[in-house]
């Protein structure tokens, strides 16, 4: 993606916020808000890249932790491994995507074996060692550890929402039942993605939906009641699945 494209990405996805938060319920509280960029030491001695947007008021204010392996919405993929690979990567990142077999790329295009590299791209069973021991097993673990409020939104479209299901089925019962797990006719980044079916009621407002959950969680400090809700497609309608049963309502 070239810069001129990148830009323009991020400008319709941030004409697309606004416009959701135009339609927002609740008044803004805080027009100045002050920015601050930190190095924050973990427990283990790690240091995190941590961006802090903070309304200019004093005392304390609810707040949300957003982790992302987008750094200002940079594009990893590939260059995932490229850019860890502790030593400088200097090859065409498009012609690294394009290489086969892959499992060889490390070493034909980038100068050096890398041995973690090549059982991230060959375990491809979710029972396979890898995935299952270290770092990997501890994140297949932590949904059924928490205990807080979890929202979800998703895509069917979107290539990640195997692995949002698993999580949601992974937490435990007493969390599920104040958790929100939404699913939408969107892809990966809630563009509208259907095709081939009718519907007027496509939006993809997962931000102001959001920002409503965790306002009520937040600001007026109520539980949420947990659902699952997801869009039918070619229906233009909605199931609900929460405490009441399973709901289906046609969106006017």
């Amino acid at each position: 993606m070239t810069d001129q494209e990148r830009m323009e990405q991020e400008r319709f996805e941030l004409e697309r916020i606004e416009k959701q938060f135009a339609r927002c319920k609740y008044p803004v509280v805080y027009e100045e808000i002050r920015t601050e960029e930190i190095m924050l030491k973990m427990t283990d001695g790690v240091l995190l890249r941590t961006i802090l947007l903070r309304p200019e008021v004093e005392g304390q204010v609810p707040v949300i932790v957003v982790r992302t392996c987008y750094p200002n919405n940079d594009y990893i993929y590939r260059a995932t491994a490229m850019e860890n690979a502790g030593y400088p990567v200097n090859a065409d990142y498009l012609a690294s995507c394009r290489f086969q077999p892959h499992v060889e790329v490390d070493e034909k295009l980038w100068g050096k074996r890398l041995d973690w590299y090549r059982k991230w791209v060959t375990g491809t069973n979710e029972s396979d060692a890898y995935w299952n021991t270290g770092l990997w097993g501890l994140l297949k673990e932590i949904p059924s550890r928490v205990k807080v409020p979890v929202y979800i939104g998703e895509g069917w479209y979107d290539h990640h929402l195997g692995s949002a299901i698993e999580t949601y089925r992974r937490l435990s019962d007493e969390c599920k039942k104040k958790s929100r797990f939404l699913i939408g006719a969107w892809d990966h980044n809630f563009n509208v993605a259907v095709e081939g079916h009718q519907g007027e009621h496509f939006e993809n407002d997962d931000i102001l939906r959001a920002f409503y959950w965790f306002y009520q969680l937040l600001v007026e400090e109520k539980e949420p009641q947990g659902s699952v809700d997801t869009y039918i497609i070619g229906d233009d309608s909605r199931e609900v699945f929460c405490s009441r049963g399973r709901i289906t309502e046609k969106m006017s």
